[in-house]
């Protein structure tokens, strides 16, 4: 969950889960209202936070009146500004939160996760196309880009067939290329000078500067296909 339940004054999204031990259970659809029959009661088992990926962790359980259960997991993001990006700290543990949904999400891959915000469009598709893309990135599909490959436009693209403006706005496009092309770095200088994403100081900024032919070329094409999408706006609508 990528939104707030209100944010500047307006409520955004509907309290669909308990919202604290306080409260722990929540009948969902008590009075039918899409009239299809369905019930079932939410329990909350626990609330944990999460600072580095700066989000609140619920374990909930659904149960149907028919005693099937269900375990959710619910990630509440608290550090993107609708319409807007995260930056700084925020980035970072936007990174967590995409590392985190992954690991809930292991033990059952056959459990589809659900991405949400408000309008669920632009957070919700820029969420779901960084945690593509980075899955791509660690699997080495992007290893070996040809000058007109753009994996960003591509993704966006496909998700816009899904459903349309997923991504929205200048802001948030040019954000999967700054940590698309970050992440890209990070793993060329792991894989081909042996420096660790983590390592800190001079000598890692000079590796960067010294990535080499094949490293300098990918990272301009990156920033070349960045300038054009923002020459033409969003560009792939």
């Amino acid at each position: 969950m990528l939104t707030q339940t209100h944010e500047s004054g307006r409520e955004k999204c509907h309290p669909y889960f308990p919202p604290s031990p306080s409260s722990p259970t929540l009948t969902v659809n008590s009075h039918d209202e899409f009239a299809d029959g369905f019930t079932a009661t939410i329990t909350l088992l626990s609330l944990t936070e999460d600072d580095a990926a700066r989000c609140t962790v619920r374990e909930l359980e659904m149960r149907t009146p028919d005693g099937d259960a269900k375990i959710v997991w619910h990630l509440l993001f608290a550090g993107w500004p609708d319409f807007l990006v995260p930056e700084g700290a925020d980035r970072a543990a936007l990174l967590q939160l995409l590392a985190l949904s992954q690991a809930k999400n292991a033990a059952h891959p056959e459990s589809p996760r659900v991405v949400h915000c408000s309008a669920g469009v632009g957070r919700s598709g820029t969420f779901i196309a960084l945690d593509w893309l980075l899955r791509e990135l660690e699997e080495g599909s992007l290893d070996a880009l040809d000058a007109a490959d753009d994996p960003v436009a591509e993704i966006v693209d496909r998700l816009r067939c899904q459903r349309m403006m997923m991504v929205q706005g200048e802001q948030q496009f040019s954000f999967l290329y700054d940590v698309l092309r970050e992440k890209w770095r990070e793993r060329w200088r792991e894989l081909h000078l042996g420096i660790d994403a983590d390592a800190e100081g001079e000598d890692a900024g000079e590796g960067v500067n010294g990535e080499g032919e094949e490293g300098a070329s990918v990272g301009a094409g990156m920033a070349e296909a960045q300038v054009q999408a923002d020459d033409g706006g969003e560009g792939t609508s």
